[in-house]
């Protein structure tokens, strides 16, 4: 069952990104090296390696190249970002929000990745050798079932889901294709 801390933070990361972000949030601007971590902060070739970017608010973001080796992306609203050719080897982002992120080219080597949400992400050519992706939301849809280490092994149809949803009440478990009870 997903954690109604789980589908709280989807819910906040989702209602964040339609109502624009920005100052409202609360969330203090934070800086990393020449890099301002903020909503549609353009940050290309950034060195950001081992930086702890835990929950933040990164829509939208271009981050084109940039070094994210070792980084603690956990929990991160990457939602629309630009990762394509970025290096996220080793990162940790768990629980991470990435719709319509750009991924295309990236390096995600032993990237922990589990519950994260990717559907609608674009992951042409990017390698995922030895990331971890259990319980995470795949860019089709599909949740990612137990040993799903470098390649989403779906969860069957028919099974209980216990992964981040989109939508859905909190608690319960989610049958078959990930539709609530």
């Amino acid at each position: 069952m997903p954690s109604a801390r789980l589908v709280a933070l989807a819910l906040a990361f989702a209602v964040t990104a339609l109502a624009g972000g920005g100052p409202a949030t609360g969330q203090p601007t934070l800086s990393a090296g020449n890099c301002q971590i903020a909503r549609s902060s353009k940050c290309p070739r950034a060195d950001l390696r081992g930086v702890d970017l835990k929950g933040q608010l990164m829509t939208m973001m271009v981050l084109t190249g940039a070094d994210l080796a070792g980084a603690n992306l956990q929990a991160a609203n990457l939602w629309k970002a630009d990762l394509a050719a970025a290096n996220l080897s080793g990162a940790s982002l768990a629980e991470a929000f990435l719709t319509g992120a750009n991924l295309r080219g990236a390096k995600l080597v032993g990237t922990d990745l589990r519950k994260a949400f990717l559907f609608g992400s674009f992951t042409e050519g990017a390698d995922f050798t030895g990331a971890q992706l259990d319980g995470a939301r795949w860019i089709t849809g599909a949740v990612c079932g137990p040993r799903s280490v470098g390649e989403c092994r779906p969860l069957p149809p028919d099974a209980p889901v216990e992964a981040p949803m989109q939508n859905g009440p909190p608690g319960g478990t989610y049958p078959g294709n990930g539709s609530p009870r």
